[in-house]
């Protein structure tokens, strides 16, 4: 289903796996989502198919890289601060108790210089953001961004789906080694993350790229995509 340049359907889809994430990161509380990991990787997906949608017919027109990234920064960012600045003040207020999992003063210093300009921290053990936890997923997304901007979107149907069949195997290789489906948050698992985005990610380009035509569609069958994403996100299916 479609609204003038908007897709109805995967806007319902994305409210509805963000509600199941918050769910799931309570599940020492309550077990209600335990495969909402995978929303993750629909969001990936999802944000490939919105960027095709929206910048390769600009790419067309002449836009620059650099403007490219400067859009991507703006719309990603300002949030992402929010997060930050958030994290920063529980990790000080653990760091001023001397709770047990604190960070010392010169890693809190060090995360927070970082995460400012949306780097990585480089401490082994405390995830990638180590202040702002959730900001891995952001992370990995410009990641894809920068990947999509150089190369991706200069590519055909045929030599995108050779190119997600490469990401595939090396996911599967990955998944293999780490021995689960989920992953992408800390340096043990970053190989796993990266392919992640960006087979999900590519898929969404892809599946942006074979769209034919501008009809407007309306019709009940759009609620079946929506069922079928709760329900996996809600089937119990351990990572390994």
């Amino acid at each position: 289903m479609t609204h003038d340049d908007r897709l109805l359907t995967l806007d319902g889809m994305r409210g509805l796996a963000a509600i199941l994430v918050v769910v799931y990161h309570f599940e020492a509380v309550v077990k209600l989502v335990p495969s909402g990991y995978l929303a993750v990787d629909f969001f990936f997906l999802l944000s490939g198919l919105v960027i095709a949608r929206i910048y390769a017919p600009r790419f067309d027109d002449g836009l620059k890289t650099r403007d490219f990234f400067v859009h991507r920064i703006i719309r990603l960012y300002p949030l992402f601060f929010v997060g930050l600045l958030l994290g920063l003040m529980r990790a000080a207020g653990q760091t001023v108790l001397h709770l047990p999992d604190r960070m010392s003063f010169d890693q809190l210093s060090l995360a927070g210089t970082l995460g400012f300009f949306m780097l990585p921290a480089p401490f082994a053990g405390r995830g990638l953001f180590p202040v702002n936890g959730p900001a891995w997923s952001l992370f990995l997304e410009l990641v894809a961004n920068v990947i999509y901007a150089v190369l991706i979107v200069r590519l055909p149907k045929r030599a995108l789906f050779g190119l997600i069949v490469l990401f595939l195997i090396a996911l599967a290789c990955v998944s293999l080694t780490l021995g689960k489906i989920q992953g992408g948050q800390d340096w043990s698992t970053i190989g796993f993350g990266f392919s992640r985005v960006m087979f999900s990610f590519t898929v969404g380009v892809l599946l942006a790229k074979s769209h034919v035509g501008d009809k407007v569609q309306s019709s009940w069958w759009s609620v079946v995509p929506a069922v079928l994403l709760c329900a996996s996100l809600i089937m119990n299916r351990p990572p390994s």
